[in-house]
């Protein structure tokens, strides 16, 4: 039905459609830019700390709201958006690492931007672009931090940068391999979207 409606109204049904639900839909639709589209429309949320596993080549998204819920998971991936303060703790001592507050990582000097640890831990701070619409683009900044094969990401707030890719692991068998992978195409992601 999405494909015959008209983009406008495609969207409108769209933001009515539970994420689930969401991610069976994106499956299905052969409309490449429709597609593409509608993996951009974001779902509201304040914060959110999502785990993503690795299985049978595609990535499986566990919402995590308590540190039981990091129990028996073997992440490639943390994304972190808007953490608290004790979201930040417990994944930082579960995983042996300090977890940034997303204030913190405005500053993008250029000895700031890119950090290896003596633990081998890999510090990156970027921009994305955030397009919204009537020309107020803006930059949000972001950290990651590759820590025993996990990426670790940081924000305050989603970008569809981060959203087009976290579906497009989830849908596509062997789109990643491990955490370096997500890393590289969220870089490459961010390039195609501000072209």
């Amino acid at each position: 039905m999405l494909e015959s409606m008209s983009t406008e109204e495609a969207c409108r049904i769209w933001r009515y459609i539970g994420e689930r639900r969401r991610n069976e839909i994106l499956r299905e639709i052969a409309d490449d830019e429709l597609h593409e589209l509608l993996a951009e429309i974001p779902v509201v949320e304040e914060n959110q700390v999502n785990a993503f596993e690795l299985v049978n080549g595609r990535l499986r998204q566990v919402a995590i709201e308590s540190p039981e819920d990091l129990e028996n998971l073997q992440p490639i991936w943390i994304d972190l958006i808007n953490p608290t303060d004790e979201e930040r703790a417990y994944i930082g001592r579960h995983y042996g690492l300090e977890l940034p507050e997303p204030d913190d990582t405005t500053d993008l000097e250029v000895s700031s931007r890119f950090q290896i640890e003596e633990n081998d831990e890999i510090h990156l701070r970027s921009n994305f672009l955030l397009d919204r619409e009537g020309g107020n683009s803006r930059s949000v900044p972001v950290a990651f931090i590759l820590h025993r094969n996990i990426l670790f990401s940081l924000r305050n707030e989603d970008l569809p940068v981060f959203r087009l890719q976290r579906r497009r692991a989830r849908m596509r068998q062997d789109y990643v391999k491990r955490c370096h992978d997500l890393l590289v195409d969220l870089y490459g992601a961010d390039v195609e979207y501000s072209a």
